[in-house]
């Protein structure tokens, strides 16, 4: 049977703490075995576009797809289908939203753990919206901070943002003017704007000394939130999906075009968590982690999801969805 998971169920099913849990399990077994990935579709139509992003993880069972896309009047869906590699079964359709929002603010959870300094205290974040709160949640999950700084453009957004995130995370959030104000003087920082042009809002001129920046924002061609300068300053970078990240991450592409960075220097999050490579080496470090998703991650979400969803008895059973139409000879 087909079990639907909305999104309402996913919010509880899928707190930060699962989020975080699942996405370590998950760059775990990237680190120490294969997964399948291949290249995301892309199609875009008059008025709105289609991005569809598979995945499988053999070590579990599972494999699946992320569709997601959307119209501008109307914005974007998104929408996960898992199914069983041993019977091909469809075993899940999960609204994504929540799912998607969670897994990306868990991979810089991930990467604050193992690339920012142990005593990172100070996070300024630009952007205010559920992503950005996500970002905040995960590495207030990872480190005891202290403050959290945050810019957006509109004035009421980084005043409610800070007001919102206080009161669940019981940290001091301060609203800044200016991009500079946000990342000056903070041991982490994290971008994740809606920013829709290939003009970088954040300098690398701006990182002290020692600090860990999460780049996760600026997902496709075209997009740019980081500098040539941020890359440069960056002793290590480090990706979520090397592939991904070289075919859609506009920054990191330039910055290889331009010499700034060598396509061979970059290490994959997964080779760190399993210690095949270093991270953080030293307290005086710029460390950079770029995400651009990939959608081996959004199974490992669903797996997580479904499975917690059959433990507790949620989702709703919707009947057997694509029986097979022939048999195996």
């Amino acid at each position: 049977m087909t079990l639907f998971i909305p999104d309402e169920e996913v919010r509880q099913l899928f707190s930060m703490k699962e989020a975080y849990d699942a996405m370590h399990e998950c760059f775990a077994i990237a680190g120490r075995d294969s997964v399948m990935q291949p290249p995301r579709l892309v199609m875009d139509y008059p008025g709105g576009w289609l991005r569809l992003q598979a995945g499988a993880m053999p070590q579990k069972g599972y494999f699946g797809f992320k569709a997601y896309g959307g119209t501008k009047p109307y914005g974007v869906r998104y929408v996960v289908f898992l199914y069983s590699m041993v019977t091909g079964e469809m075993l899940s359709i999960i609204d994504a939203d929540t799912l998607t929002v969670n897994r990306t603010g868990a991979h810089s959870g991930v990467a604050t753990q193992y690339l920012a300094r142990k005593d990172a205290r100070t996070l300024g974040v630009l952007g205010s919206g559920a992503q950005a709160k996500s970002l905040v949640e995960a590495v207030a999950y990872v480190r005891k901070l202290e403050e959290v700084r945050v810019y957006s453009r509109e004035e009421a957004n980084r005043n409610r943002f800070a007001t919102e995130v206080a009161s669940k995370l019981g940290v001091k959030v301060v609203p800044v003017r200016t991009p500079a104000e946000a990342v000056k003087g903070c041991d982490v920082v994290g971008s994740a704007t809606s920013h829709m042009t290939p003009d970088p809002i954040i300098s690398g001129d701006w990182f002290e000394e020692g600090s860990h920046i999460n780049a996760i924002g600026a997902v496709g061609r075209g997009r740019a939130e980081i500098d040539q300068k941020t890359f440069s300053r960056s002793s290590l970078v480090v990706v979520d999906a090397m592939e991904e990240c070289l075919q859609g991450a506009q920054e990191l592409i330039d910055a290889i075009q331009a010499g700034v960075v060598r396509k061979e220097d970059l290490v994959e999050l997964s080779e760190v968590v399993v210690g095949k490579k270093k991270g953080r080496t030293s307290p005086r470090q710029v460390t950079l982690f770029k995400s651009q998703g990939s959608g081996w991650q959004d199974v490992a979400s669903a797996v997580r999801i479904y499975e917690q969803a059959l433990k507790k008895g949620m989702g709703k059973e919707v009947g057997v969805v694509g029986p097979p139409m022939r048999a195996p000879k």
